[in-house]
């Protein structure tokens, strides 16, 4: 048996190291500077949560009407996407999806904000 080279090593690690990651899970806001609404979602992944309702804006696809005519009117430069609770990694996964509920009813209220 040889021994794997270094570059495989590597790449094995990185691997690993990206399989073991913890991905970031909570609420989330979407604002808009201009017209100050904002928009409250939830996720068990908050960094695939911005990528997803931006790409989905900027196609003009989004399923929350309100946002995607707000996003239309006054462009990107208008929104900022904020984490507003983060949750920690010890909820199970059983029970995340009522917590997420739960807190982004909280959210919406606290914020006066609309749902997503």
């Amino acid at each position: 048996m040889s021994a794997a080279s270094p570059a495989k090593t590597t790449r094995r690690q990185i691997v690993a190291e990206f399989k073991e990651r913890k991905i970031a899970q909570g609420i989330f806001a979407i604002r808009c500077s201009t017209t100050n609404q904002v928009w409250v979602g939830a996720s068990p992944n908050l960094n695939a949560a911005r990528n997803s309702n931006w790409f989905q804006l900027r196609s003009g696809l989004h399923r929350c009407k309100s946002l995607q005519a707000t996003w239309t009117q006054y462009g990107e430069a208008s929104f900022l996407f904020e984490v507003v609770e983060q949750f920690s990694s010890d909820i199970a996964e059983l029970n995340l999806r009522d917590h997420m509920s739960s807190k982004k009813t909280e959210w919406v209220a606290a914020l006066s904000a609309q749902a997503l």
